[in-house]
């Protein structure tokens, strides 16, 4: 069984730039080479809006950009990669985004931190 990480991982390759690496667990992939999408899955709570067995599923989606240093290449290259990623999440079903705050990803890297929910019903 595919999990839900991945499962929006697959869904998002086909709307991204070939070049996008994707982190699915919480593992640390070292020095990064390519804009990386972290996808890391944060709550699930019962969904009071639809019938038993329907659930709102919360993730923390982080854009980095591979670029080292707070600069204005950086910066830049993170708005662009983060306005892709945008766009891509609003061209899927089933999915609203809510915030992206910037953050640190290491010491000299940027990234934004986009909260993401996602509404499941397990099949009968």
């Amino acid at each position: 069984m595919t999990s839900l990480r991945q499962q929006l991982a697959d869904m998002l390759k086909p709307l991204l730039p070939g070049n996008y690496r994707y982190v699915t667990s919480e593992r640390d992939p070292g020095v990064l080479s390519a804009p990386t999408v972290f996808i890391r899955q944060r709550r699930i709570e019962p969904d009071p809006r639809i019938v038993t067995g329907s659930h709102l599923v919360t993730f923390a989606v982080t854009i980095a950009t591979p670029l080292s240093g707070v600069d204005e290449k950086a910066e830049d290259d993170l708005d662009e990669h983060t306005g892709t990623l945008l766009a891509a999440l609003d061209a899927l079903p089933y999915i609203s985004w809510s915030t992206a705050d910037k953050a640190v990803y290491t010491d000299t890297g940027i990234s934004y931190d986009i909260a993401l929910t996602i509404v499941t019903r397990k099949d009968a």
